[in-house]
């Protein structure tokens, strides 16, 4: 109990335990207790269904105040970069799409995963469940109030000590891409260059010449992303996505992005001839962008890379 209360004290605060043996969960929720075994003292809840790991390992439990809300995030301390991953409501091949994307990303690189969810996690893939979770419905109270693409704003950082990726879950990787390594070796920011803009009300702060796609964006450690979306933000997101984009519900999210990413000292861009837009038409790239999945029934390119992909397995 002391060691609990101390816990919850200190929410600010990283502290490191060595586990024997160490039993641990992989996930992370918004504003609730994350349980870890530390010799023969237990916090929280029974770990009696986690497989023990085969060796010692040391881990830390991070507690940091994101929207004046706590986010405890649970990672392996061999200082991994940190990559998210956002997912609400999609379609059958948004969510197979989001399985791709994790796996195709882990294939090149070392990563503590995380993904944001604001469904309830019975709905979530079985497969994501073995990552690090974060509960956005906890952020729902808040203004501006998340909705549409603005829901990977929340939080705005989760390890602001820590290499952080943001990466949508219609983006697939076939390659490793040059821009990414160098990212993780620097004090840059990374962006994705995009066709056109759509920067919401934000299209007057940023530079006339850049065409920014928020599907992968990179912050470096250090840097402060939650005060350029506390102070442009405001009460609210504007409803300014139409049409196709309905869903979407705002390009304020793109904007933010784009206005806090290219006003750091250095930042690096991604060539939408790396990763392809695949909203119409499959184009080949080292990553595919399949914008629209999350609201297409059928999405013809996707169809036709994964066809592509179970004949090179075959």
């Amino acid at each position: 109990m002391i060691l609990k209360n101390f816990l919850l004290t200190y929410i600010t605060k990283i502290h490191i335990f060595k586990q024997e043996p160490a039993v641990h969960s992989t996930r992370a929720e918004v504003g609730s207790q994350v349980r870890i075994q530390n010799s023969k003292t237990i916090v929280g809840i029974s770990n009696s269904r986690l497989p023990k790991a085969k060796k010692l390992e040391t881990i830390s439990i991070v507690y940091l105040l994101c929207y004046n809300q706590t986010i405890i995030y649970k990672k392996r301390m061999n200082m991994k970069p940190l990559t998210r991953w956002t997912i609400g409501e999609s379609t059958k091949d948004g969510y197979e799409c989001l399985e791709m994307s994790i796996d195709s990303f882990l294939n090149f690189y070392e990563t503590e995963v995380v993904i944001c969810h604001n469904i309830s996690v019975n709905k979530l893939p079985k497969f994501v469940k073995k990552f690090n979770l974060i509960d956005q419905s906890k952020f729902l109270n808040l203004k501006p109030k998340p909705k549409g693409v603005a829901w990977k704003l929340y939080p705005p950082r989760i390890d602001q000590n820590n290499y952080e990726i943001s990466i949508d879950n219609d983006i697939v990787f076939n390659k490793k891409i040059k821009e990414i390594n160098e990212f993780l070796k620097s004090n840059k920011t990374l962006i994705l260059e995009d066709t056109c803009r759509a920067y919401g009300r934000f299209d007057n702060h940023i530079n006339s010449q850049i065409k920014i796609n928020s599907g992968i964006y990179g912050m470096p450690p250090g840097f402060d992303f939650e005060s350029y979306v506390k102070f442009y933000a405001g009460e609210e997101w504007q409803k300014n996505a139409f049409y196709q984009h309905d869903k979407s519900e705002t390009f304020d999210e793109q904007g933010i992005v784009a206005l806090a990413l290219s006003n750091h000292s250095n930042y690096i861009i991604i060539s939408n001839k790396k990763v392809t837009n695949c909203e119409n038409s499959f184009v080949e790239g080292e990553g595919n962008h399949f914008i629209g999945l999350n609201r297409k029934k059928f999405h013809a390119p996707f169809r036709l890379y994964k066809s592509f992909k179970q004949k090179i397995q075959m």
